[in-house]
């Protein structure tokens, strides 16, 4: 679907969301894995077993995993939840925490985020103001909201 790789694809553009897109790519190359068992109740699953199975080998089937690909709406779905907790949950988190900190006197008006590996420490880090940080979550949330109904259209 060119919307999901459109997406991907904009996200790879970008240094602070590119994990993002090859977490994504990533769980998309690794298919839905299930049990063949459950497997026989799926749909997108059924239309790609063989139909001359006789019922001993499917029986024997039974006993193993498998994995089909994701559909396009599947593909949507994970696309839109990875966004929410890129988007939504992670500020949610940073939130409580710069909470957290000041409710123990911290007296601070940032904070600054880094990767603990020295090779990495400049390549990941960013700041935040305390006094935007209210602002920036709900402009996320409603911007998120927005892209996900666009999305799913």
């Amino acid at each position: 679907m060119e919307k999901i790789d459109l997406v991907v694809s904009l996200l790879r553009e970008h240094d602070r969301t590119s994990w993002v897109a090859d977490q994504v790519a990533s769980t998309f190359a690794q298919g839905v894995s299930m049990n063949v068992k459950d497997a026989q109740a799926d749909i997108a699953f059924y239309s790609l077993e063989p139909s001359d199975l006789t019922s001993r080998e499917r029986q024997k089937r039974e006993k193993y995993e498998t994995t089909r690909p994701y559909t396009d709406g599947e593909k949507l779905e994970l696309l839109a939840e990875a966004l929410e907790t890129l988007y939504i949950d992670l500020p949610a988190i940073q939130a409580a925490g710069l909470e957290a900190l000041q409710d123990l006197g911290g007296g601070g008006a940032s904070i600054e985020f880094a990767a603990p590996d020295e090779p990495e420490q400049g390549l990941h880090g960013y700041t935040i103001e305390l006094r935007h940080l209210q602002e920036r979550r709900e402009l996320l949330n409603v911007s998120f909201e927005q892209f996900r109904q666009e999305l799913m259209k």
